[in-house]
């Protein structure tokens, strides 16, 4: 290193630029650990480097002597211009801009910049001779193409005029790189950019013909007028950065250092070409028939904000529009809108359309033609937003694509590189902006749901929650409900809750005015309540707006179905009394019944029967019941004769609660159940070995018979009567077909001896009768002795029997007027009895008393003609304006009448149905 020395120059150049010589040196330092780590968490060692220079002492310096030197001028600017925006308005005043109008220290991407130097050569000896002549362009910016325009002035050969393209890049004098062992020797140079040679070699290859004896004297002249398109920055999108000139005159043989007489410079500021992407949603968002489509804005990039004032300048245009769409959606055309920014960024429009598009297999596509290409600069924005729609909704739902694809094609309005976004960098005219559009499919009648997924109910008005949950775009409602079956045909929607709630058609409702992220509960009434299994179905059909509700709506729907099963009631009855021998004339046991409901269902009309025989009577004062059951007791009045022997308490003429709300389910303890007591007395005549039967019957919710319950008290025995003979009375069935009369037989069995007084009581209903003296006696009846008795509701028909004589009776009657009895089953009650003495303690006398030694009942069944419908004729279109429409029907009809009767032929009937 000792024989390292840098030049001192002497000339008369006031402002010499020369290449210094320096030793650099890399100072290293290298730490290891002393223990050895075998995880490594320490790091196995660490090298710590660090640079410094050392330039040499003036004082070793040689001299070296420069005569010749050249004397520079330049000037550099931008030599792209916009239009003129004198006030700073950002809008477009028309003429292009001069140059003195506008800062051309701004530069653009893409934008040309100009550079002139101009050089005198100066020489101390009048006689040199210059061979080479240099112009170094000093800059960190990258063009192309880069161009040079000459002219050089020669007292001694003339003038010569040449291009050189393109002009070659400059590095400097290349040096070594430091390491950790060796200092290096470098020299500080003039940096990088772009050199011209003037020397008549290069010259000659761009086609100069300098003479080959060529040299540049003292006085001589040159300029060179320097043009390059920038491509590139030395840094971030908005930089600052100098242009530096220097011109270098020597002899390429001299050993002379060559130097720059003074440099020229020149700030300036560059930025990127950028664009920003915004757009106004992230999601495809169809309703119903609607696609709503999020907007999508293309602006400068922020930094460009103003960045070129008092000038418009031209950046971008758009060229084409395409998406990429699901099934079941189109686009009918792109909504394009041009804003202004201004310095608080708020947008004024001042132009916009709507673009065609057409279709190319599932893109839509439009193109923008020379007239709709509005160029725009950096202070506008084009917004863009496609108009679409749901073209079928079926392959909307049933297609499996979850997103549209949003293409933007466009260039610039020169060959500038762009900016896109923060990821990408493209230099290149044209660009493109691609974007993924998730798909949101908003049918929010599918959230709709039922607390309730089945109901039991016996009221006669039952509430359904609904539950509406929180939506960004709740919409409206329309709720259409209706029974399967038809049972429950009442229907209404209520809420507390704020929305409004209207019924469009019977039993069809729009709910709307939800408000956004809030839930709702609604309550769905039924008029009345089913007793039938019944389902209730709701049809919800749902729209972002509440016009565009439709029934045929066959995507933004559900279905929900409520199955109803009515709470019917289950009637119980229990009946206690005592089994113990009474006197005659005398108080039976206490009666106490408890009637109650043992299923969830109401039960109402509740009616008790009592079937009391011939003989016994209640005692007034001792009929009471308590209600709710655990009550104090309330007196009950004597209950109503229905027929003979036949009683009955009606619980809504007695109870006022029972009227109001029925007997309640089992789940409304004590509230259920009803407690009876009561006492009965015996008499004269009386049936003494039967029983107090008690019949306990009552309605449904919807007023159908519900079950009913038949139990009896204790056998009545009174003190001193002995047991009965048994007697089997046999008897069968009548089927009632179209006779009008009938033979009934029948035969007894006794266990013994038929008794004087034993008879035979035959109870008929009272729509037949018994045809006088139509009994035959084949064994055993006393046809005598037959007497009729006809009342109101029953009929009594009495045979005695013949005493003494064999243990059986039979025998056969005649009945008639079987067209009057209802279709069904009606029964003819048949009782034997005997009879015995007992001592009334009452009256202290001797009474006869009947015992009921056996009974059974004859059924009569009548079954109703069977009908069906042969055919139907529909007597034509409904007339404008007319109410109703008529029906003809053919009915056929198989009935068990003889064919003989006319009724029995097929009917042709006339159904008019009006409204």
């Amino acid at each position: 290193m000792n024989s390292i020395n840098s030049n001192r120059i002497i000339s008369s150049c006031p402002f010499p630029k020369y290449e210094d010589v320096q030793i650099e040196i890399k100072t290293c330092v290298s730490v290891r650990l002393t223990c050895k780590d075998t995880s490594l968490h320490c790091g196995r060692g660490a090298i710590l480097n660090e640079d410094f220079k050392i330039v040499c002492d003036p004082d070793t310096l040689s001299k070296d002597t420069v005569l010749t030197y050249a004397i520079l001028e330049s000037e550099s600017y931008r030599s792209s211009y916009g239009k003129i925006d004198s006030l700073d308005m950002r809008i477009n005043g028309g003429r292009t801009a001069l140059r003195n109008e506008v800062d051309e220290t701004l530069l653009l991407m893409g934008d040309t910049l100009m550079n002139r130097i101009s050089a005198v050569i100066f020489s101390d000896n009048k006689n040199v001779q210059v061979s080479n002549v240099e112009v170094l362009i000093i800059t960190d910016m990258t063009f192309k193409p880069a161009v040079a325009d000459l002219q050089i002035h020669s007292r001694k050969f003339g003038t010569f005029k040449g291009r050189i393209n393109p002009v070659t890049p400059f590095s400097g004098s290349p040096s070594p790189l430091p390491n950790c062992y060796k200092p290096v020797v470098t020299k500080s140079g003039y940096g990088v950019g772009y050199i011209v040679r003037l020397d008549p070699d290069t010259l000659q290859k761009f086609g100069l013909q300098l003479p080959p004896d060529f040299y540049f004297e003292s006085g001589d002249s040159i300029q060179v007028d320097f043009e390059g398109r920038l491509i590139s920055l030395p840094g971030p999108r908005v930089v600052s950065t100098e242009i530096t000139n220097y011109v270098l005159a020597y002899e390429s043989d001299s050993l002379f250092t060559p130097i720059s007489c003074g440099k020229s410079s020149r700030k300036f500021k560059i930025a990127m070409n950028g664009l920003t992407f915004l757009e106004s949603g992230f999601d495809l968002i169809t309703c119903g028939s609607q696609a709503d489509f999020p907007s999508y804005r293309i602006t400068a990039a922020p930094y460009l904000n103003n960045f070129f004032r008092k000038e418009f300048r031209q950046f971008h245009h758009l060229d084409s529009i395409a998406m990429q769409l699901p099934d079941g959606v189109s686009v009918d055309s792109f909504r394009l809108e041009y804003f202004y920014l201004n310095q608080a960024l708020k947008d004024s429009l001042i132009y916009s359309f709507s673009l065609p598009v057409s279709y190319v297999n599932n893109f839509a596509i439009g193109r923008l033609n020379n007239f709709q290409k509005q160029i725009v600069e950096e202070n506008y924005m084009i917004q863009i937003t496609p108009k679409g729609r749901v073209e079928d909704c079926v392959k909307l739902k049933n297609g499996t694509q979850n997103s549209a694809s949003m293409l933007l094609y466009g260039s610039s309005t020169d060959d500038y590189p762009f900016y896109l976004g923060t990821q990408y960098f493209v230099p290149l005219q044209k660009f493109t902006f691609s974007k993924n559009i998730p798909l949101k499919k908003l049918n929010n009648a599918n959230t709709l749901s039922a607390d309730e997924k089945s109901i039991q109910t016996n009221l006669a008005e039952t509430k359904i929650p609904i539950r509406i949950p929180s939506s960004d775009l709740p919409g409206a409602y329309l709720i259409c409900v209706h029974s399967v079956h038809g049972t429950v045909d009442s229907f209404s929607i209520v809420s507390n809750e704020g929305i409004q709630i209207a019924e469009t058609n019977k039993n069809c409702f729009v709910l709307q005015g939800f408000q956004l992220d809030s839930a709702y509960l609604v309550q769905l009434v039924t008029g009345n309540a089913t007793c039938k299994e019944d389902t209730i179905l709701l049809s919800i059909f749902w729209s972002c707006h509440p016009e565009q509700l439709m029934f045929s709506d066959s995507c933004n729907f559900q279905e929900i179905k409520i199955p109803i099963r009515p709470l019917m009631p289950e009637l119980e009855m229990d009946v206690m009394q005592k089994n113990a021998i009474s006197s005659l004339c005398d108080t039976l046991p206490e009666v106490m019944l408890e009637l109650y409901n043992g299923d969830q269902g109401v039960a109402f009309d509740l009616a008790l029967e009592l079937v009391i025989p011939d003989g016994i009577h209640l005692i007034p004062n001792t009929l009471q019941y308590s209600y709710p059951i655990g009550s104090s007791y309330r007196t009950m009045p004597l209950p109503t004769q229905v027929r003979p022997n036949l009683y009955r308490w009606q619980f809504s003429d007695i109870i006022p609660e029972i009227k109001a709300n029925g007997l309640l389910g089992l789940d409304q303890f004590p509230k259920n159940s009803i407690r009876l007591r009561m006492y009965a007395e015996t008499d004269c005549d009386a049936n003494v070995n039967g029983y107090l039967q008690f019949i306990f019957s009552g309605k449904d919710p919807c007023q159908q018979q519900n079950n009913t319950i038949t139990k009896s008290g204790s056998q009545i025995r009174i003190q001193g009567v002995q047991n009965a003979n048994n007697h089997t009375i046999k008897s069968s069935s009548v089927q009632v077909d179209c006779q009008d009369e009938t033979k009934i037989e029948f035969s007894v069995e006794s266990t013994a001896d038929f008794n004087s007084g034993d008879s035979l009581l035959i109870t008929l209903p009272e729509y037949i009768d018994f045809v006088q003296g139509s009994l035959i006696s084949l064994q055993g009846l006393n046809v005598s002795g037959v007497r009729y008795i006809p009342g109101m509701g029953k009929h009594l028909l009495i045979i005695p029997f013949i005493p003494n004589s064999v243990k059986k009776a039979t025998g056969s009657f005649l009945v008639n007027h079987l067209s009057s009895l209802p279709c069904g089953e009606s029964q003819i009650g048949m009782r034997s009895f005997s009879r015995q003495k007992a001592f009334c303690v009452r009256d202290n006398k001797e009474c006869e008393v009947l015992l009921i030694s056996g009974e059974t009942n004859i059924i009569l069944s009548k079954k109703l003609a069977e009908v069906q419908i042969d055919s139907i004729d529909f007597s034509g279109l409904c007339p404008v304006g007319q109410k109703g429409i008529k029906l003809y029907v053919d009915v056929k009809m198989d009935c068990y009448w003889q064919m003989k009767n006319s009724h029995c032929s097929c009917l042709k009937i006339l159904m008019e149905i009006e409204n």
